[in-house]
Order: structure tokens, then C-alpha cells, then sequence
């Protein structure tokens, strides 16, 4: 059985329903739900219609509304999540720009501070190794990274041109 809703009870309650009050009376008769919720408006109704109703001033409305408008709204929160894979995405990108880039110009800095061959060389072989025998294409991880940050920043500064406060969920 398909119940009321809340706006069809409240409908035939004021009498400005538009579906037949009989087939709503009826079904309110056998549904113990709906009759429960409509009984709950009833009391409210009742209520209501005792409650004596304060003289409020002229300027009443106004100050509220002039009040409402000067309340800042609540900042929109962004998830946390958005600086864990910006940082993921950093890593990454560190990662790649290490194995693609050739730094054995750095061995004449070292030779330069009296160190003898080239450290650097050796860790960035090793971390080449490591990705090479996990099948990481770290070009793809690249890119993907470089896109999300390009799509973060952009976010970021469509917040900015638009005044809205960039924060984060914690």
C-alpha cells in the first residue's frame, strides 16, 4: 500500500486537497501509519489555531531581514582528500622528473665538494629498478598527476575570481 505523503495529509487537513477527500479519508482509515501522521497534524493544528499571536511592530521584518543579510554565510569546506593526492601527486612527479631526467651533471658538483662519484646516480637507478620491476609506467603517472594539479589549480583560482574561501575538511 502506498502511503501520503506529508503534503497530501496536510492538503486534506486544510481542505485545499485536490484528489478525492473520500479515497484519502478511506485510506487513512485502513493505513495506521498515515493515520498516525495525520493525527500528529491534527494536534498541531489545534495547537496552533489556540496560540495567541504577539503584535509585533511594523519594523519587525525588516531588522530580521537586514540582520539575515549581514550574516556571512559558512564557508564551502573542501575535502581532505584533495591535499593527500595533490601531495601524491607531487611525489609522483618527483618520482618521474628522477627517472627521466639525466643528472650526471651533478657528479661535477660532487667532484667539486671532494666526494667521489656520483650517489645521486645510484639511488636514481635503484628507485628506476624498483618502479621498472613493479611495471609502473611512470610517464602515465606523470601526466595524470600534472593533469590534477592543473585541474586543482584551476579550481583554486575560480575560487579566488569568485571570492569564495578555499578550506579544508578535517
Amino acid at each position: 500500500m502506498k502511503h501520503l505523503t506529508e503534503e497530501q495529509i496536510q492538503a486534506f487537513l486544510d481542505g485545499s486537497s485536490d484528489q478525492d477527500s473520500k479515497s484519502l479519508a478511506l485510506h487513512l482509515y485502513f493505513c495506521p501509519d498515515c493515520r498516525r501522521t495525520y493525527e500528529e497534524y491534527q494536534k498541531l493544528y489545534m495547537g496552533l489555531a489556540k496560540a495567541e499571536i504577539p503584535d509585533l511592530p511594523a519594523s519587525f521584518a525588516e531588522k530580521v531581514m537586514s540582520r539575515i543579510d549581514s550574516v556571512n554565510p559558512e564557508p564551502e569546506k573542501t575535502s581532505l582528500w584533495i591535499p593527500v593526492f595533490a601531495l601524491a601527486n607531487i611525489a609522483a612527479g618527483l618520482a618521474a622528473i628522477i627517472y627521466f631526467i639525466d643528472f650526471s651533471f651533478l657528479s661535477d658538483f660532487s667532484a667539486f665538494f671532494g666526494q667521489e662519484g656520483s650517489h645521486l646516480r645510484i639511488i636514481i637507478g635503484k628507485i628506476g629498478g624498483y618502479m621498472d620491476m613493479m611495471g609502473v609506467d611512470l610517464g602515465f603517472v606523470f601526466m595524470v598527476g600534472l593533469a590534477i594539479l592543473a585541474i586543482g589549480a584551476i579550481d583554486i583560482l575560480l575560487r579566488i575570481a569568485k571570492k569564495k574561501p578555499v578550506t579544508f575538511v578535517v
